[in-house]
C-alpha cells in the first residue's frame, strides 16, 4: 500500500489480511488440546486486488476449506468507508467497507479491529487509487 501512496499511477493495488500469525495460533492453539475441530479452524489468508487496467477488484480468500474468489467491477464502487462495532461495555472497533452504487457493504475484513487510524489510513489510500482510476 505504501508503494501506491509513493507512485499512484500505478497499474494495481494489493491490500492483504491475515496469513502466517493466524495459522500459527490455530496450530499452537489446536496442540494445546483446545476442543476444536479442525473445520472449525479457520485459518485465512486474504488478498484484495485493485487492478485498474482490467477496471476490477478480486477478493481472494485463502482457508483450510479451500480458496475462495469474488470479483466486483471498479465502476461499480461507489464509496470506501470505516465502519464500527460497539461491544457491551462501549468501546468501539472498526473495519473498512467498500459501498456499491446498489447500497451494498462488501467488508474487506470479516472481523473488527481496534485502531481507527489505520483503517482511515488504509480507506484513504483505496479511495484515491479508486479515484485515480
Amino acid at each position: 500500500m505504501n508503494l501506491f501512496v509513493q507512485s499512484p499511477n500505478l497499474s494495481h493495488l494489493d491490500v492483504a489480511h491475515g496469513g502466517g500469525n493466524q495459522l500459527w495460533f490455530g496450530t499452537l492453539f489446536f496442540l494445546a488440546g483446545a476442543a476444536v475441530s479442525v473445520i472449525g479452524v479457520q485459518a485465512r489468508f486474504t488478498t484484495w486486488t485493485f487492478d485498474r487496467y482490467q477496471s476490477l477488484i478480486t477478493h481472494r480468500r485463502e482457508t483450510l476449506r479451500g480458496v475462495k474468489i469474488n470479483e466486483y467491477a471498479l465502476r461499480d464502487i461507489a464509496n470506501v468507508q470505516i465502519t464500527y462495532s460497539r461491544s457491551s461495555k462501549g468501546s468501539k472497533t472498526y473495519r473498512v467497507e467498500l459501498e456499491t452504487r446498489d447500497g451494498e457493504n462488501i467488508p474487506l475484513t470479516s472481523w473488527y479491529s481496534s485502531g481507527y487510524k489505520n483503517k482511515e489510513r488504509a480507506a484513504d489510500v483505496i479511495r484515491a487509487f479508486l479515484q485515480s482510476s
